[in-house]
């Protein structure tokens, strides 16, 4: 049996300047001959003010159950332990609050990966001394869901988000071409900047995992737990010898062999939260979108280049969001072993597939309305085109109404009515007056019979 019967493991979503381009990412890999994570001397200056580099003790890529041959976007880019022992505010918080319910900092860690997103990995375990008949009643499960969120949210502030203050926009070059200085503006990612305070929105929700050991409690200390998780009365599903509930936000093991269980879900955690997250942040990037649609569309005077930088933005946006839709599904039939059920049960307990239609609709939304200001513009140019025909052809007529007026009269004449004749008999002011008038008409009726 492991040394604690109890382990909190939180998972929070958070916003790195990590981004090394999904769609070449494989290629430029193979290319370096290097694989994920990116570890060394190379790389490990980077973030690592209080973040200090480590490596990763499982493999990816086919061979055995315990790997996943999944694609690199759901991989981790980096990884850093989190030092928490210089930042004094925090480290008193965390300490009032695990002395105050018996739990023991096990390990803060941060996952990066690609797209801006990263794992926030924090978890406790029941101290060695608190597995009394009060362990229920100071562990306060009513409101530790809160304290998780608010813990989360100050290592994140405090002690990782400064670490990102070099970066002004998110790295867009592959780190492995140029050691992570690069500093590039990638049009998906504009609105990050991580030299301005500290913004909220850069932390998503906190995913809470709560693993028990099934023989340290009796059955009113499970149907506790149960409550906690919010499936009384609803179906555990089995993986392997443990019985799991996943939830909207908590989910909860029972397990003889917490420590065997404990790789096994936070790996399928990562790619299921990691796309949830995507999927969060799209949505929310889609409503900004729409917004500045709608503001470009109302605003009067010369707007081509604001929007050809609207149109190359979102175009981009939706390119990544069809990649990376195909490269979840290939990671949900690339993963193994448990880690496959784990992954089908995350994506029904969070809703991921309906986040997923509701962005893709969404997108579809924004489609259909770039296409409609791509179409309006294509009018405006042709209106635009013509317009500067009609121009070209009005002084041409102009011209030759003059010529014809000044020169009808030198030509012989050869006794059959015509077009020099007209001109004879017409004087030079009517001339020019009545071929101002056909340009006159050929003008109104572009700009207003096309309108």
């Amino acid at each position: 049996m492991t040394a604690s019967p109890i382990i909190f493991s939180t998972t929070t979503p958070v916003r790195t300047p990590i981004n090394m381009q999904s769609e070449s990412l494989s290629e430029d890999l193979r290319e370096s001959n290097l694989s994920l994570p990116l570890e060394g001397p190379l790389f490990d200056s980077l973030l690592s003010l209080q973040l200090q580099p480590d490596s990763i003790n499982w493999e990816y890529g086919y061979g055995n159950l315990n790997r996943d041959a999944i694609p690199e976007t759901f991989q981790p880019i980096l990884k850093r332990v989190i030092n928490i022992d210089d930042d004094h505010v925090v480290l008193e918080e965390i300490q009032i609050f695990t002395q105050a319910r018996g739990l023991k900092l096990q390990c803060v860690e941060l996952y990066c990966f690609d797209n801006t997103l990263g794992l926030l990995k924090v978890d406790f375990v029941l101290s060695e001394n608190s597995m009394d008949s009060t362990v229920l009643q100071r562990l306060e499960l009513e409101t530790i869901d809160q304290a998780f969120s608010g813990i989360a949210e100050r290592i994140y502030q405090h002690v990782i988000y400064p670490n990102f203050s070099d970066f002004s926009h998110p790295i867009s070059e592959p780190l492995i071409n140029c050691n992570g200085v690069v500093h590039g503006k990638d049009p998906i990612y504009s609105d990050l900047n991580f030299t301005k305070k500290y913004n909220p929105k850069h932390l998503l929700w906190t995913g809470r995992c709560l693993q028990i050991d099934k023989s340290s409690f009796d059955d009113n200390d499970k149907a506790e737990f149960i409550k906690w998780a919010n499936c009384s009365g609803k179906a555990f599903f089995n993986v392997g010898e443990s019985q799991m509930f996943i939830g909207s936000g908590n989910y909860l093991i029972f397990s003889d062999d917490l420590d065997a269980m404990a790789k096994d879900i936070f790996r399928a955690t990562a790619i299921s939260q990691i796309y949830s997250a995507f999927m969060t942040i799209y949505d929310g990037v889609f409503k900004s979108t729409l917004r500045d649609l709608i503001k470009l569309e109302q605003k009067k005077g010369f707007k081509a280049k604001q929007t050809d930088r609207l149109l190359t933005q979102t175009g981009r946006r939706l390119e990544l969001l069809n990649f990376l839709k195909l490269d979840f599904a290939e990671a949900i039939h690339s993963t193994q072993g448990y880690r496959k059920t784990l992954v089908d049960h995350f994506i029904s307990g969070w809703q991921i597939n309906a986040l997923e239609a509701t962005t893709s609709q969404r997108a579809d939304f924004i489609r259909s309305r770039l296409q409609r200001i791509t179409e309006e513009r294509k009018i405006a140019q042709n209106r635009t085109i013509e317009m500067i025909l009609v121009s070209i052809g009005g002084v041409a007529v102009i011209d030759f109404s003059l010529n014809m007026s000044g020169n009808a009269n030198k030509l012989k004449d050869d006794n059959i009515w015509g077009l020099v004749d007209l001109f004879r008999w017409l004087t030079p002011d009517v001339s020019l007056w009545s071929a101002c008038a056909l340009v006159t008409m050929a003008t109104l009726y572009v700009y207003y019979g096309k309108k």
